[in-house]
């Protein structure tokens, strides 16, 4: 995970381990956690490990995209020319 502290700092490799101190040992169960909450605007708090020490970060909840960005581009497939495969010629030899 990363996140950014009140001075927007980025902190990478971040382990959530509980949401309102409810304890996550895998990621099904923050999903399920925070699924629970229909609306935008709900404050809980995450404890996070990081750099060996557990800390409670204060989060509001905010509204899902309803379509993820990268699911909405199509790139193209690039079209291959065809070419006639000809059979590879093999040695005959003369006798």
């Amino acid at each position: 995970m990363v996140s950014s502290d009140q001075y927007l700092k980025k902190h990478l490799g971040d382990v959530i381990i509980a949401v309102d101190g409810h304890n996550i040992t895998k990621s099904d169960d923050l999903i399920n956690y925070i699924g629970q909450y229909k609306i935008a605007g709900i404050h809980i708090t995450l404890t996070v490990y990081r750099n060996g020490h557990a800390i409670d970060l204060k989060v509001t909840l905010s509204a899902r995209p309803s379509v993820l960005p990268f699911l909405t581009t199509r790139s193209a497939i690039p079209s291959i020319p065809h070419i006639p495969r000809q059979p590879p010629k093999i040695p005959i030899p003369h006798p």
